[in-house]
Formats: C-alpha cells, structure tokens, sequence
C-alpha cells in the first residue's frame, strides 16, 4: 500500500512539473469584468455609449499586451487625423457584425476578440495602403456565448512605429 501512495505521488509530481505554465492563469472567471458596451444600430450609428470603448489611448497590464508580439513601439505619437474604428450592430447580429476601420498608408491593423479569462477566441491582421476596410465578423457561431459579453483588443501601428491601443466590448447575439 506504501508503494502505490509513493507511486501515485511520483506521478502527480512528473505531470504537474510538465504542465504548461507559461500561460497566465486567472482565479475565477470574470477577473477582466467586460461590461458597458457601445450600443449600435444595424448602420453604425451610436444609440448608447460607453467611452472607454473603441478608442485609442488603452494602457494595458501585461496581460493584455500578451495577446500580441513585438510589443515596445511607441505609445506616445500625435494622433493621425484619419483614424477611426466602428463595430456595429453591437450586440452582435447573427447574420454578422461588421467591423470598419480607417488608417493611414501603410499602417497595420490587428485585433484579437478574446473571452474573461483572455482566451483568444478570433484574430485578424488588416494590412495594404489604407484608407478603409471593412470585415465580417459572425461571431454568434462562437460555442457557449450566448449572451456574453466578449472584448476585441486592437492595435494599429502607423509606418513611423507609433501604436494607437484600444479595445471595444461586444455582446453577443442578444437582439
């Protein structure tokens, strides 16, 4: 009996000490708190919102910042006058949102939508000449949501290596 407690606390120490623990785990589900979303019509126009949605000056913890590579560009630039980032319908449509971005020339868009515990759930990368895109998320085929509010991080980087960080919440599918 003595060797079998010896073996499966053997085993027990092998298997913890292979566990993956370079990803940050978070105690309870809801340590990032997503609420207050920018309510919007099926056009884009705002019928509520929440200002520390869909900006530009988000100061991220480490963390956050994690959700992307090559971090350390400069944060503090002028603000290019051509710069904006729309989501809409928000709560989320089940035939899709939309999300509209403008930027100037050559900058690179990215964006990671992500769960309360930061578990990356989309990602995108929008490069080229500027100007505007615009992309179709269906994020109501995302499993278990329902209902659940979700984050998009996102990060434009101009050519002159200046970062613009931001972040919206979305609800999904509860029209």
């Amino acid at each position: 009996m003595k060797k079998l407690c010896f073996l499966v606390l053997i085993m027990s120490a092998v298997a913890y000490s292979c566990s993956d623990k370079s990803k940050p785990s978070f105690p309870e589900k809801g340590q990032y708190n997503f609420t207050g979303i920018t309510f919007t019509n099926d056009l884009g126009q705002k019928l509520s919102d929440d200002p520390t949605d869909w900006n530009f000056s988000d100061k991220w913890d480490s963390y956050e910042s994690s959700l992307f590579l090559n971090m350390g560009t400069s944060t503090s630039c002028p603000f290019p006058e051509n710069m904006s980032v729309t989501f809409f319908p928000n709560p989320s449509a089940t035939y899709g949102s939309v999300l509209n971005i403008q930027y100037p020339l050559e900058t690179v868009f990215e964006y990671r939508i992500v769960d309360s515990y930061l578990d990356t759930l989309k990602t995108g990368t929008v490069t080229g000449e500027g100007r505007q895109t615009q992309i179709t998320l269906k994020l109501d085929s995302l499993p278990g949501l329902k209902d659940t509010v979700i984050r998009m991080y996102y990060r434009f980087i101009t050519p002159l290596n200046c970062e613009f960080r931001g972040h919206g919440d979305i609800l999904i599918g509860k029209r």
